[in-house]
């Protein structure tokens, strides 16, 4: 998946589906140093979401959301490399799993 024009990535998934985001360069002569990752909240980094894992040395994120994580979650991950930082917006929008 590609950033949009506002430059966020977006995903959408179902209540307990699980996503597996890689940040990794597609360069290889760019090795990946660290990666730190946030969820957003009110322009306030905070933890990452419960269930979710970030390898910071391979780049990969990992998240199960739970039952009753629902709506928009806005995250962030600084990645850290031999050329410099950026940053990767990720909007992630989990919808119930069933529809009453």
């Amino acid at each position: 998946m590609y950033p949009g024009e506002d430059g966020i990535i977006e995903i959408e998934i179902k209540e307990l589906e699980r996503i597996e985001i890689y940040l990794t360069q597609a360069r290889e002569d760019v090795p990946l140093l660290n990666c730190k990752g946030y969820l957003v909240v009110n322009d306030q980094l905070r933890p990452l979401p419960i269930g979710s894992t970030l390898d910071s040395q391979r780049g990969i994120f990992y998240w199960q959301p739970g039952v009753g994580f629902y709506g928009d979650y806005d995250l962030v991950f600084i990645k850290q490399t031999n050329t410099g930082r950026n940053a990767a917006r990720v909007k992630v929008r989990i919808l119930p799993k069933y529809n009453l």
